[in-house]
């Protein structure tokens, strides 16, 4: 506050009536309504001042890198149907399943890591001896594969953690899916387990 304390000032003031007294006091008043009318006004400016690095440091659950690439990172579940399936939208299907949507002309998506979990259930899948369970970019592999009794043949419950692949380089498509693909698997009757995948990947504005 600008303002010293009243007390302090009416012994300083040298204040030899009550009208007096009430005069310091009252001019102090005012000091004071004025540093909080202040400090509200500081305050209204620190909080726009937050709520727009906010929207840049947080654009839609994502953190901003720099002005053109945004991390993300999202929860994709893959139910028992999609895990045998080969219609689009399935596991089985040449798309693969999508984990993260097409990001529109001039973005390309660039897979960071995974954390994939198989959640079993009553019985074990059964098939997909490709051992071909991966994530790409488009068609474009960006992860090492995962042999299908590591995960979803398996008789248990998995986590299989995946990141980019090492090679020196690999294409990028611009406004590609992130997909997850494999050789389709068979339910032998009473198999129900799920995938949840844990996703880090990232968006650029690539300016073309």
């Amino acid at each position: 506050m600008n303002a010293p304390k009243i007390t302090q000032q009416n012994q300083n003031a040298n204040i030899r009536t009550p009208e007096g007294a009430a005069i310091v006091k009252g001019h102090h008043y005012n000091l004071l309504v004025d540093d909080v009318a202040q400090n509200e006004s500081d305050l209204d400016t620190a909080e726009a001042s937050i709520a727009t690095l906010e929207g840049k440091l947080l654009p839609a659950g994502g953190q901003q890198l720099n002005a053109n690439v945004v991390e993300y990172n999202t929860v994709v579940a893959i139910s028992a149907d999609e895990i045998v399936g080969t219609a689009a939208g399935d596991l089985g299907h040449a798309d693969g399943v999508p984990l993260v949507a097409a990001p529109g002309a001039g973005y390309a998506l660039e897979f960071v890591s995974a954390v994939v979990i198989y959640d079993y259930a009553t019985a074990a899948y059964t098939g997909g001896v490709g051992d071909d369970l991966g994530i790409r970019v488009g068609t474009t592999a960006v992860s090492p594969t995962i042999a299908t009794a590591d995960l979803i043949t398996s008789a248990g419950d998995q986590v299989v953690h995946l990141r980019a692949l090492a090679a020196a380089d690999y294409d990028l498509p611009v406004n590609s899916t992130i997909n997850l693909k494999s050789t389709a698997v068979t339910n032998p009757g009473t198999a129900a387990g799920v995938i949840r995948v844990h996703l880090t990947y990232r968006v650029h504005t690539t300016g073309l």
